[in-house]
């Protein structure tokens, strides 16, 4: 038997092997390059990152660093025009 990995557009569900395709998918439905995309991909994972530290330890460091996360994220989504769904 043989299988394999499937990559999966997160808005348009476009499927393919290759990551690299989802990926400039992805950052087409957004209006961004490949790079920008990259960016805005570790600016959400810093977001994450920094909620998950708040959440186990929440004091002013923790806060802080979160809201800063929040920020830079907002920052380049406004300079970006990303509106997202809510």
């Amino acid at each position: 038997m043989r299988s394999y990995v499937m990559y999966v557009c997160g808005t348009c569900g476009k499927e393919s092997k290759y990551p690299k395709d989802v990926l400039i998918c992805e950052a087409g439905h957004l209006g961004l390059t490949e790079e920008q995309y990259d960016e805005y991909r570790r600016l959400s994972a810093e977001v994450r990152k920094c909620g998950a530290a708040c959440s186990n330890r929440k004091n002013q460091e923790t806060e802080a660093a979160f809201d800063d996360a929040v920020e830079a994220q907002r920052a380049f989504e406004k300079n970006h025009g990303i509106q997202l769904a809510d």
